[in-house]
């Protein structure tokens, strides 16, 4: 007996569908977003619209962005004596790194990431530098989370609430507000507002974090976390204290890459000082000379030196410079493996 094919008809969800398009979009112009779950899931339909995260607009990618222009070169040899980066030793050898175009569009999935994270962390990390030589005390990584009653509050009505917060639990400095958290369950980014501060505790934190007191001790206590406790049963807002840093520019540059901006503006105020670190407390010039092209091997060792524009001439890199996964720097020795000179006389040949 013969058997009929029966034909299935697989109906899709239209929106399903835009959500994997818009997904091999963002895949296609950068292959990086798929290390974090923030660069990548889709933003669920939490009825706020007019708010985006960063690197999440296809159409705002130019021709230009990622565009490979030639070298940067560091040869200063005598201040990368010891300094290992990445794992890799550079004593005795000069720092090479890729430069490229980028937009410094907080919007652009391929840009955001090397352009206008790396631009601002470096301008969070030189301006706390600062305050830190003015004597406020070391650099801590506070979070702020908005009560439940306040989270559908406007951004502008949420950075008016934040000083009077912070001032209450002693805190000042540099406030990343973040709308949206990871949803397991729904797969995709929903509605959270916090903020994220790097700054300074008053009177520090070191005794709150070496404090082996039961939690219900805190609230008769008047450091840190007595302060915390009292100000959450005055105003519900959970302020915690994270673990300590590694870096200054690592945290500002990884709280960046995946903040919430308001669309609707010219320019993007998703990042605000307050307390003493606000804009009238530091009036002198603090940003480091040739800030965006400084040598990490030299910044590895505390030093500060500019690189220059070309002057390596040797055979090209393994890697795809195009690709924006590139390495930051790479070791470079004088001579290649076939004795000639891998930077011309006095570095003023572009590669």
């Amino acid at each position: 007996m013969r058997r009929g094919v029966r034909k299935v008809t697989v109906l899709v969800d239209a929106a399903v569908l835009r959500l994997v398009r818009y997904f091999l979009v963002l895949l296609r112009l950068n292959p990086q977003l798929m290390e974090n779950a923030y660069w990548y899931l889709p933003v669920l339909d939490d009825g706020h619209d007019n708010y985006a995260q960063v690197g999440h607009s296809p159409s705002v990618v130019t021709p230009y962005c990622c565009y490979f222009r030639g070298w940067k070169v560091c040869r200063e040899k005598d201040l990368h004596k010891g300094v290992v980066v990445n794992g890799v030793d550079f004593t005795d050898k000069s720092a090479v790194s890729p430069s490229h175009l980028w937009c410094k569009n907080w919007h652009c999935p391929k840009c955001f990431l090397h352009g206008a994270c790396v631009v601002g962390a470096r301008r969070i990390e030189d301006r706390l530098t600062a305050f830190v030589e003015r004597g406020l005390g070391k650099v801590e990584h506070v979070v702020f989370s908005v009560p439940k009653a306040s989270q559908d509050l406007p951004l502008e009505v949420l950075f008016k609430m934040l000083p009077s917060v912070a001032k209450d639990r002693g805190v000042s400095g540099v406030s990343i507000f973040h709308g949206r958290y990871i949803n397991t369950e729904l797969g995709g980014l929903a509605w959270r507002a916090h903020f994220h501060v790097l700054g300074f505790v008053d009177g520090g934190f070191y005794r709150c974090r070496t404090c082996e007191h039961e939690r219900s001790a805190c609230a008769s206590c008047d450091g840190f976390k007595g302060c915390e406790v009292r100000g959450f049963a005055k105003d519900g807002w959970i302020v915690k204290v994270a673990d300590e840093r590694l870096s200054i520019f690592g945290t500002a540059w990884y709280q960046l890459n995946h903040h919430t901006v308001k669309l609707g503006f010219r320019r993007v105020h998703s990042v605000r000082w307050f307390g003493k670190c606000g804009n009238r407390m530091l009036k002198s010039k603090y940003h480091r000379s040739g800030a965006g092209c400084s040598c990490p091997v030299c910044r590895a060792a505390g030093h500060e030196s500019v690189m220059d524009n070309g002057g390596y001439w040797g055979k090209r890199l393994p890697d795809d410079v195009s690709d924006p996964r590139y390495k930051s720097v790479y070791a470079v020795p004088d001579l290649d493996e076939e004795g000639l000179p891998n930077f011309a006389d006095g570095g003023d040949r572009l590669g």
